[in-house]
């Protein structure tokens, strides 16, 4: 009989502990539930951010992304603030955001350039061009950013970088006129007027 009651008392337990087991088990999927719908919920708040941003609908996309925590915005979103602070004309504002989405993704090679782009108007031409070499160092047919660089270079007088950097934008983008009027000046700062002429001639 004990032994009986022993094995009665067993069977009662481990009952019990499978009970609590799959009752876990039947909680998880609405945890995962939960946490897929906030998920879903931040993608659609993006989404609407980005459409209005395209818009050029620019204060609703900042009410839009302000319903989500700023800890999870992506580096795109990051990149987004920043074009609208500096279209607001608030320079560091801008410089912030951008500086966010390059901690946030090394790789965004628009948030360099967009950043440099900022430098460059407020007259800090050596992070401007630090800022545009990081961007080219990541996407090296940059075309845009090899033109604004040799722009760059041309404000710190700097003309043997300049004429480079502007070679590069015409290989890079051959369909460009502005690219080879630049390269022409740029070689006519550095005397070589003949070459400067033979450009311009080939437009």
């Amino acid at each position: 009989m004990g032994y009986l009651n022993t094995i009665l008392k067993s069977h009662i337990f481990i009952s019990y502990i499978s009970l609590i087991i799959f009752s876990f088990f039947l909680i998880l999927p609405a945890f995962s539930q939960e946490e897929v719908s906030v998920e879903q919920k931040n993608a659609e708040i993006v989404e609407f951010f980005r459409a209005s941003y395209n818009l050029g609908k620019y204060d609703e996309a900042w009410k839009i992304i302000k319903q989500i925590d700023e800890k999870n915005y992506d580096s795109e979103t990051l990149l987004l603030i920043g074009n609208i602070y500096d279209t607001k004309n608030y320079p560091k504002n801008a410089i912030n955001y951008y500086q966010k989405a390059i901690s946030v993704d090394e790789k965004n090679y628009k948030a360099y350039y967009n950043l440099a782009l900022v430098h460059s108007k407020l007259k800090n031409y050596n992070l401007a061009v630090e800022n545009y070499k990081q961007a080219i160092k990541i996407k090296k047919d940059f075309a845009s950013a090899y033109y604004n660089l040799g722009c760059t270079y041309l404000e710190l007088k700097d003309y043997k970088k300049a004429k480079k950097s502007f070679i590069n934008a015409t290989i890079y983008n051959p369909n460009e006129r502005k690219y080879f009027y630049n390269l022409a000046y740029a070689y006519k700062k550095l005397n070589k007027e003949k070459i400067a002429q033979k450009i311009l001639k080939q437009l």
